[in-house]
């Protein structure tokens, strides 16, 4: 059988955490000009044969958690040394023994409850469970003996028709219906829907990428007033045109909690080579965000500093290991979000008057018209809406249909978010999934605002206790 095609299955242990590995293949694609990523493996895949066709799965046996985790992708080329694209290196750093590295295009995570769903056999002509029951780890695989142009919708139809599990991440293919609109209610009930409730509610997806002069085309704000029927949505390149430089002012004079997507702060450890002081204050971390003209000079002096300081590049914030995010602040395609939004949004907003803005959980909680706490719209997604990796950030129909079951869950019960039809048309429409993510952060805020005052000063507590006040902290 010729060595076309492969399925590798990813293990715990010796290499990047396998969920964070699959991750990273889908988010790579999203940060790429091309939709290409790359997949390693210990195995060299001696004798490979490129064809126009060939296609891989690769998988996490996460059965703890009743469910196998996997992605689908066509494979366009191998190479035995590593790439040098820095999300790749970060993800890998420390870990050894890779032999080869597999460039992907338009992957697809899937999620399935037996490999009796994997399609064809291994070249000895055994089924996937009987290959990969012991410590077997990769196999030369046997999709289809003809070459097929639609090989790989086919093997990802037959996926999703042998059982990819419905909740709480992936819907089967006869579920992939348009969005149902919830059962109308009155306006009271909708404005009344989230417990507790008692502020204007903000969701701001954030960018560090390329402004123009009409605005940031990649923040995005979701706006839900007291008193209002409907929430709104709007984009930084929506007039009048919003940048990072004219957002602080923005929620300064807009009153209500705001829910920011970036991470507020690094790790004690990465904080303390990065300012070189043991004695970490986290207004001078965001001074020092301020301190240079680009992020990516400030990236690479952090780095220079931290392997100066023999502190590990990657080390995660409390919360992110609570949480259990993927990336690290300064994570490839994260790194720019990071540095503008602490040095270009919250040092002016931390340094407004206490009774104006408060910033969490550095503030005490007291009265003030605006509050800004950090949020993760994909941890809220997991947390909040059961839909744990859910896929809703491409441009393939599986993506538009993930984003639409968002938006669905939005404004189901408990939350009753009244999206408008114009909203949703555009969240759903919007590939990078910016726009669902600014929505989801209504739910963050909400979140937020429910915590009373002792909650709120209790965190800031442990935190300062532990020395890890400068690192932050959001709910979920």
């Amino acid at each position: 059988m010729p060595n076309h095609h492969f399925v590798a299955k990813l293990i715990a242990g010796g290499g990047p955490p396998p969920l964070a590995e699959l991750e990273n293949i889908i988010l790579q694609v999203g940060d790429s000009e091309e939709p290409l990523a790359w997949l390693a493996t210990r195995k060299p895949g001696a004798g490979w044969q490129q064809r126009d066709d060939s296609l891989c799965i690769a998988f996490f046996d996460n059965r703890e958690h009743d469910c196998i985790d996997a992605v689908v992708a066509k494979i366009v080329g191998r190479q035995i040394e590593m790439p040098k694209v820095p999300a790749v290196r970060e993800l890998h750093e420390g870990h050894f023994g890779f032999q080869a590295w597999w460039q992907l295009a338009e992957p697809v995570r899937l999620r399935f409850t037996s490999l009796d769903t994997v399609p064809g056999l291994s070249k000895k002509g055994r089924s996937a469970r009987q290959t990969f029951s012991g410590s077997n780890t990769f196999a030369y695989w046997s999709f289809d003996d003809r070459n097929n142009p639609r090989l790989f919708d086919s093997v990802v139809a037959t996926l999703s028709n042998r059982g990819v599990r419905a909740e709480p991440s992936f819907r089967q293919a006869e579920e992939r219906l348009p969005v149902s609109t919830p059962a109308p209610r009155t306006n009271k009930e909708q404005i009344s829907s989230l417990p507790g409730r008692t502020n204007n509610l903000y969701g701001v997806d954030f960018s560090g990428g390329r402004e123009t002069a009409r605005g940031n085309p990649k923040i995005w704000i979701a706006s839900w007033l007291l008193g209002q029927k409907t929430l709104t949505l709007r984009c930084g390149t929506d007039g009048p045109a919003l940048c990072r430089s004219n957002l602080a002012e923005h929620v300064r004079r807009t009153h209500g909690w705001w829910a920011l997507d970036f991470p507020f702060g690094v790790a004690k450890e990465t904080a303390s080579a990065i300012l070189e002081t043991p004695d970490l204050s986290w207004s001078d971390w965001l001074r020092w965000c301020a301190g240079g003209p680009d992020a990516t000079e400030r990236r690479d002096l952090a780095r220079k500093r931290t392997d100066a300081a023999r502190v590990r590049w990657s080390t995660r914030r409390s919360v992110d290991d609570e949480h259990g995010t993927t990336w690290f602040p300064l994570f490839e395609q994260l790194y720019r979000q990071t540095i503008y939004g602490c040095g270009e949004v919250l040092l002016p907003l931390f340094q407004q008057k206490r009774s104006e803005v408060r910033v969490l959980p550095w503030h005490h909680l007291e009265d003030a018209p605006v509050v800004v706490t950090e949020g993760f719209p994909g941890i809220t997604i997991r947390g909040r809406l059961n839909l744990a990796g859910s896929g809703y950030k491409g441009s393939r129909v599986e993506h538009r249909h993930e984003r639409q079951r968002i938006l669905d869950a939005l404004m189901r019960e408990p939350y009753f978010l009244p999206i408008p039809p114009n909203v949703q048309t555009r969240a759903e429409e919007d590939t990078e999934g910016d726009a669902v993510d600014a929505l989801v952060l209504l739910i963050a805020a909400w979140a937020s605002q429910t915590l009373d005052s002792a909650t709120w000063q209790e965190c800031r507590q442990e935190l300062e206790n532990d020395d890890r006040l400068i690192e932050g902290w959001f709910p979920e």
